[in-house]
């Protein structure tokens, strides 16, 4: 299986957290390593509200570049799946790019949102994506670059009394090789 060639770690796990917001339209990063810029162009998006109701399904994503917009194919989920972008802090119906990730491609996330809708194992999904190609998860741990993202994010979604159901997070070929125990313990403190 192609996937199992990658090197990764996928958590999808349950969480009682709330999150994200920055005044940046763009959020340049200042390591040139993983200087891209989050997708935040709302051209195209259709806005709605940040409605969780029952059943909804909040997943949290993420990661380096097999997390973010980088897919070839775009899709547009035809279920009730909604992007929340934390850079403006809004709900749009999903399409790809999501907003809040890097790259402008497609992103797995929104056919995952369709498939969850569809097995009846959500009535919706909010895709909360957060993921930067390139980056480390190093990046991701307390002092690393990124982390003040999930911070950031956590304000933003108690601003819209959103939940974080599940937390997805995708680390591919930017740690390949690294020590299992040491992935563990960087990943607990996160």
């Amino acid at each position: 299986m192609n996937f199992l060639k990658t090197f990764a770690i996928f958590l999808l796990l349950p969480v009682l957290a709330a999150v994200v917001a920055t005044p940046f339209i763009y959020q340049k990063i200042k390591d040139t390593r993983i200087s891209q810029r989050v997708f935040n162009d709302t051209r195209g998006k259709t806005k709605v509200d940040c409605d969780t109701g029952s059943n909804t399904t909040v997943i949290l994503i993420l990661g380096q570049s097999n997390s973010t917009n980088e897919g070839r194919g775009r899709y547009i989920p035809e279920g009730p799946v909604l992007n929340f972008n934390y850079i403006d802090g809004h709900c749009y119906l999903a399409q790809d790019p999501l907003l809040g990730a890097s790259g402008t491609g497609g992103s797995f996330a929104s056919r995952l949102g369709d498939k969850l809708v569809s097995l009846e194992n959500s009535r919706q999904v909010i895709l909360v994506p957060l993921s930067v190609g390139a980056s480390f998860i190093d990046d991701w741990a307390p002092k690393g670059q990124l982390h003040e993202r999930i911070f950031v994010l956590a304000e933003k979604l108690q601003q819209k009394d959103l939940i974080v159901t599940h937390i997805l997070f995708h680390q591919g070929e930017a740690d390949a090789g690294a020590d299992t125990a040491w992935i563990c313990d960087t990943m607990a403190a996160i």
